[in-house]
């Protein structure tokens, strides 16, 4: 199955949009004159949103920690999900919990955080 990026899923938002179907995440905040999305279908969006978050969110076994900083940074991102942003928990997911590892963790964690992407 190929993975869609976050650019392909943008642009998926912004077709359902174009057709007139918005996702509100808290409709009667953000749009109260427009709630009229009906409850059945609402609930088929959120329980899409909970499948999707939940797929591949199972631990993995110890990982080979990657040599380069941009293969780190995306083994990172691909355990966010399963084990929350947690330095001690994400180095344990690569073996050893070594100080230097939960340190460039730590690092990377705040770059993300930074750049919004967490």
């Amino acid at each position: 199955m190929a993975r869609r990026g976050w650019r392909g899923l943008n642009h998926e938002r912004a077709e359902e949009e174009k057709r007139g179907l918005v996702r509100w995440l808290r409709p009667e905040f953000q749009a109260p004159e427009e709630a009229t999305v009906p409850q059945a279908e609402q609930k088929q969006i959120e329980l899409e949103a909970e499948a999707a978050s939940t797929k591949g969110a199972a631990k993995p076994e110890k990982l080979k920690w990657p040599g380069s900083l941009s293969d780190q940074v995306a083994a990172i991102q691909r355990l966010l999900p399963a084990t929350g942003p947690d330095p001690s928990e994400l180095a344990a997911c690569f073996g050893k919990r070594t100080k230097a590892r939960i340190r460039t963790i730590t690092e990377i964690l705040d770059t993300l955080t930074a750049l919004g992407k967490i």
